[in-house]
């Protein structure tokens, strides 16, 4: 790296206290004030991405004024194909020297590598530190996150504030570790702040409940990278005691969604940072309270731009402000991804989070550890589960009868236990697996 790349650096190691209290000010802003807010900065925006050869193609010259939907409106979306046909240098609006490789999971079918610069890493933890600040978490707080085995530590500003003790120590542990010695780190570490994987906490916390471990309550528990279950939610908030909330961040673009803590279930948008647009399958905008794509444009990443992300994530909308008194507008729960949703055959689209209530309603999880419906050919749906302890026969006709209940006659099901369901090396998990189509 360059005298001048570590200069950068060095420089954004102090950025972020800046970065944090613009970050903690605007999210108290009217939405008004917040929507005038995103379309200046689309334009910023605009002006910094059309050196990029890809966006000097698909932006206007001289864009009229109005709103960020205004100014969006007519662009294409752009994904994981675009990118990779066009090549990363078609997206770089100035050389890559200095930039951090930034590396997805392949959880939508096309695993990417972005690139961002020091101070958008360094903005990429403000919204973090936003995140926190909601849940009172301090600098001098320790936080235990389960994650992905194949992440590595990264270097860089945020790093070195951790290492000096100006923002909150993490102590990392991953899923797939023997959960006894994740057990082990956590009564041990005593952290303030739990976050990670929602597949890793919700075994490790089921550990805990099962072996009557009492570890020292955390201010929160903050879990996503996947479907958060109400099950998984309800087994979280038991074995931690506090409250077990949902972010919904990728590692692209960051944090763009967390709950707010005085309205469960809503997530708060990154509205000052981000254009987050709903769109059904002919990218046209959905209703508030209709589940669609999520679409995310960037505000902030200038290096490399990401202007109508397709994300492969489905949520809604929510109407109306929150009561928290923040300017930020709402949306739900991730409800699914648009590459793990079974189609039926009439259209009509089956999600994780819907399977998840058909075995809260069949109160099988009384039985069941972990499950997993594969979509087979002839619409038969595999139900693979792991078990904790032999289940009735009235169990398993129950489990059938909500399947049935809510699929409908065109499918057929088969229970099949197994002894473990893998995650992905990733360390993510995937609850719903469609059948592949070519066509």
């Amino acid at each position: 790296m360059s005298v001048a790349d570590n200069l950068k650096g060095f420089m954004a190691l102090f950025a972020l206290p800046y970065y944090a209290a613009r970050r903690e000010k605007e999210q108290w802003l009217s939405p008004a004030e917040l929507a005038n807010l995103r379309s200046e900065r689309v334009l910023a925006l605009f002006g910094k991405a059309r050196a990029a050869p890809y966006y000097k193609r698909i932006l206007p010259e001289v864009p009229a004024a109005g709103t960020c939907e205004e100014l969006l409106a007519g662009l294409p979306v752009l994904d994981k194909r675009i990118l990779a046909d066009e090549g990363l240098e078609a997206f770089l609006t100035a050389g890559s020297a200095g930039l951090m490789p930034i590396m997805t999971s392949g959880s939508t079918g096309h695993p990417a590598k972005f690139l961002r610069s020091p101070f958008e890493e360094t903005e990429y933890s403000a919204r973090v530190h936003r995140v926190y600040s909601a849940y009172g978490i301090r600098p001098r707080d320790r936080i235990l996150n389960m994650g992905s085995p194949l992440a590595k530590r990264r270097s860089g500003a945020v790093t070195a504030l951790r290492d000096l003790g100006l923002l909150p120590r993490i102590r990392q542990v991953f899923v797939g570790m023997p959960v006894e010695e994740s057990v082990q780190i956590l009564l041990e570490f005593k952290p303030q702040l739990i976050t990670g994987y929602a597949v890793g906490l919700e075994n490790l916390a089921e550990y805990i409940v099962r072996h009557g471990i009492e570890p020292e309550p955390p201010k929160a528990v903050l879990c996503g990278a996947m479907e958060v279950t109400d099950h998984c939610r309800d087994l979280l908030e038991q074995a931690f005691r506090a409250p077990a909330m949902n972010v919904y961040v990728c590692n692209e673009l960051g944090v763009t969604g967390w709950e707010c803590p005085g309205q469960r279930g809503s997530l708060h948008i990154n509205d000052d940072m981000q254009v987050v647009e709903i769109l059904d399958e002919n990218d046209k905008p959905v209703p508030d309270g209709c589940p669609g794509e999520v679409i995310v444009t960037s505000l902030t990443l200038k290096r490399l731009p990401l202007i109508r992300y397709r994300t492969g994530d489905t949520a809604a909308r929510m109407a109306g402000p929150c009561s928290c008194g923040r300017g930020l507008s709402l949306m739900t729960r991730i409800q699914g991804r648009t590459a793990h949703t079974i189609v039926g055959p009439h259209g009509q689209l089956y999600s994780a989070p819907m399977v998840a209530a058909i075995f809260t309603e069949a109160s099988a999880y009384e039985w069941v550890r972990r499950y997993q419906v594969r979509e087979q050919e002839n619409r038969l749906l595999l139900i693979l589960v792991e078990t904790r302890r032999e289940p009735s026969t009235e169990q398993t006709q129950s489990l059938l009868a909500e399947m049935a209940r809510t699929f409908g006659p065109e499918y057929t099901f088969r229970i099949e236990v197994c002894d473990e369901i893998p995650l992905a090396p990733s360390g993510k998990y995937q609850f719903l697996v469609p059948l592949s189509r070519n066509d």
